[in-house]
């Protein structure tokens, strides 16, 4: 069942989509019945510090599998936009924190996801702080 966006309303939406959950999500349909902002779930690692979707090796950021870089590029091309979502209930110990041994390592696997999804590098930079001060502040 799709459900489309109330009218005449300033609020905007972002819901959740698993894109490793099958069958896979249809950005197509949402997008021609007006849900046009999306929070892409779950970057996570499949043991190691590198971002994958879910915790699938076959789901590599970049992975051909899902194609996403293609999707994201859609869903702007619309008038959206594609935030991307760390974690989630089933990460457990394949979170990116858990698994990257050093600061610069986790630094790097969270550029490599801000960099595929952001327009421009002083975005991908702010983005990049926030994360870490969060994370920081998580640790503590």
């Amino acid at each position: 069942m799709m459900f489309s966006p109330a009218k005449g309303n300033d609020i905007e939406f972002y819901p959740y989509v698993d894109v490793t959950y099958w069958p896979l999500f249809n950005f197509d349909d949402a997008l021609n019945n007006g849900i046009k902002n999306f929070t892409l779930a779950f970057v996570n690692s499949a043991g190691e510090c590198s971002p994958k979707w879910g915790t699938f090796n076959e789901y590599m950021i970049d992975s051909p599998n899902l194609n996403m870089s293609e999707k994201i590029q859609n869903i702007k091309e619309h008038g959206g936009d594609a935030f991307i979502a760390f974690g989630g209930a089933a990460a457990g110990e394949n979170e990116l924190p858990a698994v990257c041994n050093t600061v610069d390592e986790l630094v790097e696997a969270y550029r490599e996801v801000i960099v595929y999804n952001t327009d421009s590098q002083r975005k991908a930079s702010d983005y990049l702080e926030w994360l870490l001060t969060r994370e920081s502040n998580l640790r503590e």
